[in-house]
């Protein structure tokens, strides 16, 4: 299994596995541990099967009793750890936590530049900006996106503000205003073989509810 990066922080565990096996072998696997493979059905764009079946996989490989206690419709560990997926071309990563998940694993997309202005703007860019404009869009992509997952609905990426990003110690610190309740988000972020990795370490909410 060519794993890329692994990582362990208090409270979760991450993995990153670049997927060069065949479908075949995915699925011989997961049959052999009775992992419910029906979701396939449903799935007919070849690349997102693969990914599935990859990332299915990895997690039996990191909790192997996720077999027994997995739920497809919104994946969950039932009395296990929180849960959240990602997978990018042939990147695949699953994240494990004590806390609410949210993963995002994005390749450096050259579409991003045409599609920034419905997630961030050139404020947000310009505070931000290391490298390349394409790099700095493809992390904020990639923190939002795992932000929105934390929470699965009803939050607009412009409701996601993006304070500061630490490149020392690959942290990045966010505030989010939902149904009324703020919320400080701090994130990890990694940089994978031209892959940006953002995941959600910790969560608080401040400031008055309604």
């Amino acid at each position: 299994m060519p794993l890329q990066f692994y990582k362990s922080f208090t409270g979760g565990d991450i993995a990153v596995w670049e997927s060069t096996e065949s479908d075949a072998f995915f699925t011989k696997e997961l049959e052999a541990h009775a992992f419910d493979l029906s979701p396939l059905e449903n799935i007919h764009h070849t690349e997102k099967k693969t990914q599935w079946l990859a990332s299915r996989y990895l997690l039996c490989e990191m909790f192997p009793s996720a077999i027994q206690s997995y739920q497809q419709s919104k994946p969950t560990l039932w009395n296990g750890p929180s849960l959240s997926f990602s997978h990018s071309k042939n990147m695949v990563g699953v994240l494990l936590s004590e806390s609410p998940a949210g993963l995002d694993l994005q390749w450096n997309d050259p579409k991003l530049l045409k599609l920034a202005t419905k997630f961030t703007d050139p404020t947000e860019v310009e505070r931000l900006h290391f490298n390349s404009d394409l790099d700095t869009l493809c992390l904020i992509w990639a923190v939002k996106e795992s932000v929105f997952k934390l929470f699965g609905t009803e939050l607009p990426f412009k409701n996601i503000q993006i304070n500061s990003f630490d490149t020392i110690d690959d942290k990045v610190d966010v505030e989010v205003l939902r149904k009324g309740i703020n919320y400080k988000i701090s994130l990890g972020v990694e940089f994978i073989k031209g892959f940006t990795l953002a995941y959600v370490m910790e969560t608080s909410k401040f400031g008055p509810e309604p």
